[in-house]
């Protein structure tokens, strides 16, 4: 995946934004509640992949457009959240993780990911016309010997594939 830097903060983010409505955050005493996120005009917010200079990968949860971002029921208000993965439904969580191939562990309690460095960036089979984000459902069922690596998008358009419908790389 591609990381790029974030200008306020030492985060870099990836991948495309997913439209979120709430998340699971603790409380002061400990508890993990669901609360419901926004714009300051009540939009849903945006929610990309974002990776600290651990190599750590979680979500960074801003508003659209750069709006700031509010918790209505704890009435905070925050240009950014860095959430784990947790912090999400496991469908946010899925359409997130597509483009990325990643493992994921839990430390203290929170999900994290973590890239593998050794996958290329899109894969394709010999016996289809079909290419992949590494992360994709699809392209983990290409057998080995049937796999295509390519490393842009653009050298595997010029072979001739086309991309797949539903992890859209």
């Amino acid at each position: 995946m591609i990381w790029k830097s974030v200008g306020h903060s030492d985060l870099f983010t990836g991948g495309k934004p997913v439209l979120i409505r709430s998340l699971l955050l603790a409380t002061e005493s400990g508890d993990v509640h669901r609360y419901r996120v926004c714009s300051e005009a009540g939009k849903p917010v945006w929610a990309r992949l974002a990776k600290d200079s651990e190599g750590k990968i979680g979500v960074l949860v801003t508003g659209p457009y750069s709006e700031v971002l509010k918790i209505p029921s704890r009435r905070e208000v925050q240009p950014y959240l860095f959430v784990p993965l947790n912090s999400l439904s496991k469908k946010m969580q899925k359409k997130l993780l597509i483009p990325l191939n990643c493992e994921l562990y839990e430390e203290e309690n929170i999900l994290v990911a973590k890239e593998v460095q050794s996958e290329p960036y899109y894969v394709a089979s010999r016996n289809s016309s079909v290419f992949h984000y590494p992360g994709c459902k699809r392209a983990r069922k290409v057998l080995p010997q049937n796999r295509i690596c390519f490393n842009t998008r653009n050298e595997a358009l010029h072979a001739g594939y086309r991309p797949h419908k539903i992890c859209k790389p």
